[in-house]
């Protein structure tokens, strides 16, 4: 039962890991711009 609920999560729990680095990302890229 455990196994079936986290295999579901599994698809949102990469999906959110996904927005969150590319949130990174542009953090990253327009500090990078605002330095130069």
């Amino acid at each position: 039962m455990l196994f079936v609920l986290f295999w579901f999560q599994l698809p949102n729990l990469w999906f959110m890991t996904k927005v969150a680095l590319s949130k990174l990302l542009v953090t990253i890229i327009f500090g990078i711009l605002a330095k130069s």
